[in-house]
């Protein structure tokens, strides 16, 4: 039996959380998959796992041996790239997960270059404006908006980016600009659908507190890129990070409005800035931490 091997199968079978889902990713079929589970259980003569039709659960030993067993192959896993040759290029599968539009306008060059430089790495590139757990979708690094609470979680600020109100200057000329948070009642605004649903009020500092501000949007999607799109075309107002738009501002598409009233989808006004959020892990492999110290290069000289 090669115990590290079922492992890994049995760690897969946790985070993907079932057999089926286990066996797909690892392009095996599910009865090789229960196989490798029940020689584990057997060898170490205890029951790792309650199994029903429909759902699995772990038992208080399958939660010990879990922890330990994802420690020990991370170990392992270090040797390994600890001993090879150090002119050997790094090499191997990069997940990454970023939100939509910032995927496609920094995310995705700053992986043309990383790949050029390391080009036996394997980039999978997963974007989504959800939050996408690492453990589920097998992610080594995902770039946040946001500062997740979790202690199985690294999360290093490496952006200091804020939300702005944004229009085209077309939709500018032709419905004029507004002064102050209260005159969007009068304006088309672009609205975010999140995972509870429809946006329907954005925060402001007005007079030195934060306030809400109902609004009323003329069209909703949870696509970031898709919201900055209707944007540039005319559509409306849009609430977007400024790291998303600085190109389109600098090119003069879009306008910043309202600035000073530092407009945001929270109370708190604190959950724009960029993070890269990684596990939490004593010994990261080579290419993972290569490619950390590559994008906090590469975000360093944006600022």
């Amino acid at each position: 039996m090669d115990k590290f091997d079922n492992m890994r199968v049995f760690n897969t079978i946790v985070e993907r959380q079932g057999l089926t889902a286990a066996a797909r990713l690892l392009n095996t079929s599910p009865a090789s998959i229960t196989t490798k589970l029940k020689a584990l259980e057997q060898h170490y003569g205890v029951k790792l796992l309650n199994r029903t039709t429909r759902s699995i659960s772990l038992t208080e030993e399958g939660k010990k041996f879990y922890h330990l067993s994802k420690n020990a192959l991370s170990h392992i896993s270090h040797l390994e790239e600890e001993f090879q040759s150090k002119t050997e290029q790094l090499s191997g599968n990069l997940r990454i997960s970023a939100p939509r539009d910032l995927g496609q306008s920094i995310i995705n060059p700053l992986i043309d270059d990383f790949v050029n430089l390391n080009p036996k790495i394997v980039p999978h590139l997963i974007l989504s404006d959800d939050i996408l757990s690492i453990q589920r979708y097998q992610l080594d690094i995902t770039f946040r908006y946001s500062h997740l609470e979790d202690s199985q979680l690294i999360a290093r600020k490496i952006y200091p980016s804020r939300r702005v109100l944004c229009a085209s200057p077309a939709y500018l000329d032709k419905y004029g600009c507004p002064s102050h948070p209260y005159d969007l009642t009068y304006h088309l605004c672009i609205g975010s659908q999140q995972n509870k649903g429809e946006v329907l009020r954005w925060y402001f500092t007005i007079e030195g507190k934060r306030r809400p501000i109902d609004i009323e949007p003329i069209r909703f999607s949870n696509d970031g890129s898709i919201l900055k799109a209707w944007a540039l075309a005319g559509h409306g107002i849009a609430l977007k990070s400024m790291l998303d738009i600085q190109n389109e501002v600098h090119e003069g598409k879009l306008e910043v409005i309202m600035e000073s009233y530092k407009p945001d989808f929270t109370l708190s006004g604190k959950n724009a800035e960029l993070h890269l959020i990684y596990p939490h892990r004593d010994f990261l492999p080579n290419r993972t931490r290569a490619f950390i110290h590559f994008a906090i290069g590469y975000f360093d000289n944006l600022i």
